[in-house]
């Protein structure tokens, strides 16, 4: 992890997932804590290269690689944890993510590992969309819904820490089909992103190298193409879940080995689904024990 200067005041460490560091009247105002302890521990010392200790935390959403280092956080230093909406209930609750992917089920055993199921940390205070103080430095809260529900991003002076609802264009080509639950909601954000002009915009992961407007619209781009896709998959074929994602990956050329990531493809499908299932473009039927989706009308370009 490499610590960066942004402006003054306002630090990035940036890894796997990349962390905010705001020096608050007290101490620092960490963004995002990374997978787990270790993150957390590179925040600390991140944080005495600074010459200041943690004093609080702010969550952007609830995903175990944002907030896995807030438990160790909390421990060593008695920060206060602020985060979303909704989204603070899975920080209180980590089970509740690995549920989730599993339908509702009690999870199979693969999903209770840290990648998805983070450890517990409190939450001190809901963050909801407007002006707040932390630390006694102003901030701005926006709503980034669509990769979570309840997302946010946060602005520090003209620098928007933007989560996860832009990713850059190598995080898009590697994953191909981008983890989202609300494919409405997150072109909905991208859309107004994309007529912001803050000064510097960094995202959860990587970086945009490239203006982040330019980035937003690739990302709407992308989304859309996605569900065009998905529509022409099913116009050659009613499909069950299963053998439209193994269409899209062979496509795609998408592969995996690892069970949790069938998991978050197929609900980034369902999201798409949805998505596509609004505009009157799929339903749903049910035949012979098989839930199967079905297109209406010819190829679309959405």
């Amino acid at each position: 992890m490499e610590l960066v200067k942004v402006i003054e005041g306002l630090y990035c460490l940036s890894g796997p997932a990349n962390i905010g560091l705001i020096e608050g009247k007290n101490g620092l105002i960490i963004i995002d804590t990374g997978l787990d302890s270790g993150a957390a521990k590179r925040i600390i010392k991140a944080a005495d290269a600074i010459g200041r200790h943690v004093s609080a935390v702010i969550n952007t959403h609830a995903h175990a690689d944002h907030f896995g280092g807030n438990a160790f956080l909390v421990k060593k230093t008695g920060a206060k944890v602020y985060a979303p909406f909704f989204e603070q209930d899975v920080i209180r609750y980590p089970f509740w993510e690995p549920v989730f992917l599993c339908g509702g089920a009690a999870p199979i055993l693969e999903l209770r590992q840290k990648f998805f199921e983070a450890e517990a940390s409190p939450v001190d205070f809901t963050l909801y969309p407007g002006k707040c103080q932390v630390d006694g430095i102003d901030l701005e809260i926006i709503h980034l819904p669509g990769h979570t529900f309840e997302q946010v991003g946060i602005i520090y002076r003209d620098v928007l820490f933007c989560a996860d609802s832009i990713f850059p264009k190598n995080v898009l080509q590697k994953h191909q089909l981008p983890f989202g639950v609300d494919i409405d909601s997150w072109l909905s954000t991208l859309e107004v992103l994309a007529k912001t002009s803050f000064e510097n915009c960094i995202p959860g992961h990587g970086d945009f190298g490239e203006p982040y407007q330019d980035a937003a619209l690739r990302n709407i781009s992308w989304l859309k193409a996605l569900s065009s896709e998905i529509h022409s998959l099913l116009i050659q074929e009613r499909k069950d879940i299963p053998g439209l994602l193994a269409g899209l990956c062979a496509r795609r050329d998408i592969s995996f080995n690892k069970t949790g990531a069938y998991f978050l493809l197929q609900t980034a499908l369902t999201a798409h689904l949805t998505y596509l299932q609004k505009k009157d473009l799929v339903k749903a039927e049910v035949s012979r024990g098989r839930l199967l989706w079905v297109a209406s009308g010819d190829s679309v370009k959405l």
